[in-house]
C-alpha cells in the first residue's frame, strides 16, 4: 500500500542517516597542531607568574580559546617590580597629609597577594582581541582597545636600546620576544601595562597644587566635562 511504501522508504532513509553518523571524517575536524597562547606561556618559565595572574583572573581559558588574540606578557622579573611600585605609591599616600589617599588596588609588595580582582585587570590590560604582530605596528597607537577597553599607545625605541625600532607600550613595556601561535601571537615584555582608569577631574583632585584651578573647573561645569569617557 501506499503506507507500506513510505514506511519502507523512511527507514531507508533513517539508515542511511545512520551509517553516515557512524562514519564521520575525524580528519575534518578543526583542532589546534601547534600552541595556543595559553600553552606556548606554560611552557615559558620567565612568565610563569603571568601564567598565574592569567589563571587567577579567569582569562586563561580565553587564551586557549579559538580566535585572534594580542598577549604582550609581562617577564616575572617585571611583574615583581610592578607590583612593589605600586605599593609603594598606595602606602606613601597613606603616610604624606598633603595628598589624599592614592588608591593602585595593590596593598602588598607580594606579587602573589595580589587580589583575583586585580589579576582579572592585570590580565584584561595585557589581551587585545585582535591579532598585531610586530610588522603591523605603526604610528602613536594601536588601532584597537585591550580588554578593559583601553587604548595603549605606541612608540618604537632608539639607538640608546642594543636595537633600535623596537616597539614599546605604553611607555613603559619593551618587546623583548615575539611568538605567532594557533590563536594570535605572544609579546614577551620587560614591563606591566597600566594604563590609568582615572578620570580627569579626579586626577587634578589627588594633588593639593591643583586645587584652586580645580574649583575654578567645579565652578565653571568644566570638571563634569572633563570626567566625561570621550577624549
Amino acid at each position: 500500500s501506499k503506507y507500506s511504501k513510505l514506511a519502507a522508504l523512511s527507514c531507508a532513509a533513517m539508515l542511511t542517516f545512520s551509517g553516515c553518523v557512524e562514519h564521520i571524517d575525524e580528519g575534518a575536524r578543526f583542532t589546534f597542531v601547534g600552541n595556543t597562547v595559553a600553552t606556548y606561556l606554560e611552557e615559558q618559565e620567565q612568565c610563569s607568574h603571568f601564567v598565574e595572574i592569567l589563571t587567577r583572573g579567569e582569562q586563561i581559558g580565553l587564551m586557549k580559546a579559538y580566535g585572534q588574540y594580542t598577549c604582550f606578557a609581562p617577564t616575572n622579573e617585571a611583574i615583581e617590580a610592578f607590583v612593589a611600585e605600586q605599593y609603594n605609591i598606595w602606602n606613601e599616600s597613606q603616610n604624606n597629609p598633603d595628598k589624599k589617599e592614592i588608591w593602585t588596588g595593590v596593598v602588598s609588595p607580594e606579587w602573589t597577594e595580589l587580589t583575583d580582582s586585580m589579576c582579572e585587570v592585570i590580565s584584561r590590560n595585557h589581551i587585545i582581541p585582535k591579532m598585531f604582530l610586530g610588522v603591523d605596528f605603526s604610528g602613536s597607537s594601536i588601532p584597537e582597545a585591550n580588554m578593559n577597553g583601553r587604548d595603549l599607545t605606541l612608540a618604537f625605541t632608539d639607538t640608546t636600546y642594543a636595537e633600535a625600532g623596537v616597539p614599546l607600550i605604553n611607555s613603559t613595556a619593551m618587546v623583548i620576544e615575539e611568538k605567532e601561535v594557533e590563536n594570535g601571537v605572544v609579546h614577551i615584555v620587560d614591563g606591566v601595562i597600566n594604563p590609568s582608569s582615572s578620570r580627569m577631574a579626579a586626577l587634578l583632585d589627588e594633588y593639593t597644587y591643583f586645587s584652586v584651578f580645580l574649583k575654578m573647573l567645579e565652578a565653571t561645569g568644566y570638571a563634569d566635562k572633563l570626567n566625561e569617557v570621550e577624549d
